[in-house]
């Protein structure tokens, strides 16, 4: 998956992903971020969270 791929996908996820898991903030590294994937290429997040907020699962 391409770096405007996931970043696109993120965006458009943002305000469930931060209502759903209380996430203040992402941070995309890894291969994905440098745009260097391969066929095993894994989404390498890393995230800021509202430990105050509601997690569900």
């Amino acid at each position: 998956m391409k770096q405007a791929d996931v970043l696109r996908i993120l965006k458009q996820k943002d305000a469930e992903i931060a209502k759903k898991f209380g996430v203040k903030s992402l941070l995309l590294f890894g291969s994905v971020a440098r745009d260097e994937t391969t066929s095993k290429s894994d989404v390498d997040l890393l995230g800021s969270v509202d430990i105050y907020g509601t997690i569900a699962v």
